[in-house]
């Protein structure tokens, strides 16, 4: 059967961001001492340290064989997070690069190394944020492509799914997907979908998988599948 190892007690770590943007109202009176982890994931290279993102809007590094301390913590000034970090992604192709997504309707490109070529960056501060223009949602989910080092997916809780490539245009998606709307079968009520999860199959490397929902019945729809070619 499966086994379970405590990694760590995740300790609280004030973060000037949260709720700075209104999107995601400050947390005032919190007594507790330990943080809610929303996410975790480990890089291909490093087997012992992992990277956990949480509800205060902070990414951690840490190490799995040192539980006491965090190895670093991922936040600096204004260019933070300000809402919980829904998900944390390790690129596949680029070892120190990792992304977030969160409640605050961005995305983050993130290194745990410095970056060639951008000396005097904190290493504590995203190297870019993505944020579509017209979006006013929370980021769900995000997925590297498997096939490629600099595209991207993106789940919002709008329904839309979008597509990024940093290499052709790293400032807009290079494809936006909008939902469809479903009907209830009794009444004919109409339902706007979330795009909850995202996931990709080696079979087709160039398409992105969604798991949805319905936001007001609340009755789970079946994945729809998105494809990008080129």
């Amino acid at each position: 059967g499966l086994e379970q190892t405590t990694l760590m007690q995740l300790k609280r770590v004030p973060n000037p961001n949260l709720g700075s943007n209104s999107v995601y109202g400050h947390k005032e009176g919190i007594v507790f001492r330990q943080a809610s982890g929303f996410c975790i994931d480990f890089p291909s290279n490093e087997p012992s340290v992992y990277l956990v993102g949480t509800e205060d809007g902070l990414i951690h590094r840490c190490s799995t064989s040192y539980n006491e301390q965090y190895l670093e913590t991922y936040t600096s000034g204004t260019q933070g997070h300000s809402a919980p970090v829904y998900k944390v992604r390790c690129n596949p192709f680029w070892q120190n690069a990792f992304l977030t997504c969160s409640a605050d309707w961005t995305m983050k490109l993130w290194s745990t190394k410095p970056v060639p070529g951008m000396a005097g960056h904190p290493l504590d501060a995203p190297i870019q944020s993505f944020q579509s223009t017209d979006l006013a949602d929370a980021v769900n989910d995000v997925y590297w492509s498997p096939s490629n080092s600099t595209s991207f997916a993106a789940a919002m809780d709008d329904g839309r799914v979008e597509l990024w490539d940093l290499k052709k245009k790293p400032l807009d998606p290079v494809v936006v997907h909008y939902p469809r709307v479903c009907k209830e079968i009794a009444g004919g009520h109409a339902f706007a979908f979330r795009r909850i999860r995202l996931s990709s199959s080696p079979a087709m490397p160039m398409a992105a998988s969604t798991l949805c929902e319905c936001t007001t019945a609340k009755s789970r729809c079946s994945p729809k599948r998105n494809n990008r070619t080129g």
